[in-house]
Parts: structure tokens; sequence; C-alpha cells
């Protein structure tokens, strides 16, 4: 705080109004005031107290006063009671956020950050009472707004414009303005589900078994959501031959390979036809 002004009921004499005039404590503690403090004229009424600032660099609660008790007017009327003003000085930086999650998480785990819904809800804690926390998204630099805060509780619901990756940063922020450390939140949405072809047998027309056959997915996926029963094998449009005795193997990248199909697909003479003979 740089200065302080105070206003006086009428004009009063200049020379009745100093640093002996002014209190500052702190936490109630002894008084701040040296002759170093300036009281300048501002006009008939109003005077600026200043150069107090180098003792109230400390956190606490500050009382600034000023008594009239010493102070006369032009007369040579003394002046009566007193004014004072309060602050809190809080120079502590909060603690960052914590216990981030989002919801829905629809990745392979519940929290690894990934999502197939473009509107979220962010929930976390903070470390104290009295606090803001401020969300933005580093990646498309937007800022995200302000969470609702219950108690140390927050939550935030976002609506993400874009898919794909996005870094989103969390602070807390106090009453007097100080910023906690970063907590970051990494969030992935993908709004495109996923596609799959299978690769070519060959050569086809073929006299022997296809052992295998091979699915090429245009992503990664969720492994726990694909097994066998996710393929059908028909001969002459008949029933599905898929059984236990099938396996499914992951290749590499997006690749995955259904083995086991050499007994499903060997071929089969036709039985006999036998006459009767009389």
């Amino acid at each position: 705080m740089q200065s302080l002004d105070v206003t006086f009921t009428e004009p009063i004499n200049p020379a009745t109004f100093d640093y002996h005039d002014v209190t500052l404590t702190r936490d109630g503690g002894p008084d701040l005031i040296t002759s170093d403090v300036k009281v300048n004229r501002v006009s008939d009424t109003v005077y600026r107290i200043s150069n107090f600032n180098w003792v109230v660099g400390n956190q606490g609660t500050y009382t600034f006063t000023v008594s009239a008790v010493a102070i006369m007017d032009a007369a040579g009327n003394t002046g009566s009671g007193s004014v004072a003003e309060t602050w809190v000085m809080e120079t502590g930086k909060p603690a960052a956020p914590t216990n981030v999650v989002m919801s829905p998480d629809l990745g392979v785990s519940t929290a690894d950050g990934r999502t197939s819904v473009p509107t979220l809800t962010f929930t976390g804690t903070v470390g104290e009472t009295n606090l803001t926390v401020r969300l933005f998204d580093e990646t498309t630099l937007t800022d995200l707004g302000v969470a609702t805060i219950t108690g140390t509780n927050f939550g935030k619901t976002v609506t993400f414009a874009a898919s794909g990756a996005h870094h989103v940063r969390f602070n807390a922020v106090d009453a007097a303005a100080n910023v906690s450390p970063d907590k970051f939140f990494d969030v992935f949405v993908d709004l495109t589900a996923p596609t799959a072809t299978l690769a070519a047998v060959t050569p086809d027309p073929r006299a022997t078994p296809v052992s295998s056959v091979d699915v090429i997915f245009s992503e990664p996926i969720n492994e726990t959501t694909f097994d066998r029963g996710d393929f059908s094998l028909t001969r002459d449009n008949g029933a599905n031959l898929i059984n236990a005795g099938v396996s499914l193997l992951y290749v590499s990248g997006t690749t995955y390979r259904l083995g086991g199909l050499a007994g499903l697909t060997a071929f089969r003479t036709p039985p006999a036809t036998r006459a009767l003979v009389p």
C-alpha cells in the first residue's frame, strides 16, 4: 500500500498534523510508524499519509489509525476521536489443486484421461477455503473459466470445441491474488469411432486352408472390448464356425490376428452317395 488519504470535517492547521498522530500495527503488535512517514496536504480537508509501505510487507492484519486529539482547526479548536483502516496482507501462495479427476473417463482405465464425449466435468480439492480455482487449456490457449467451489471441493463442467489432446492447467487463487503452483491434467477427446479392415486372403480362390486372418484398426483400441466373439466365419452362408479353438493375438500397432482357422477352412469332401441295388 503506497499511501492513505484522511478527510477531516473542516480545514485544519497543517502544522498540528504529522506522523505523531498516526499509528500502524500488525496483528495488534507495536506501532510501526516512524519519522520517515510523510503527511502532505492535498486540500483544505484532505491529507495524504505516505512512505510507510516498507513496514507492511510481512503477512498479517494491519490496523492504520489517525487520532484527531492533537490536531487543531484554524481557530485553535482541538479535534476528537479517531479513524482506522484495517487490511490483511497475505503473501503465501496457496497449494496447488489436488485429486483432480474427470468424468466421464471412458478410456482403457477410469483415470487415463481418454473419453469419447466433448463435455466433461472436472472435480478436485484445494488446501484451504475461500479460494478461486481457474482452468486454462494450454493446447488451444482457451480460458475455461472458474470452478464452482464448496468448502475445499471444486467442480467445473467444460465443453471442448475440438477433439484431440488438451493440456489443462489448474490454479488456486486466494483473496490477495496469490496464485498457486500449476496443476496439469491431460485429456484426450476422441469423437471418431474406430474402423477395421481385414487383410486380403491370397490366393483366392485357393486349394489350401487359411490358418489366420489379420484385422487392422484405424486407431488403437481398448483390447478388453475385443475378442473372438466379434468375428464370424461361415461356409456357403451356413452357421458361424468360430469356436473356442480360435485364437486372437496382438501383432503390432493396430493389427490383430485371428488364428486357429486351418481346421475350419480345410476342404471337406462331400459324403458319397450309395445306390440301392435290388
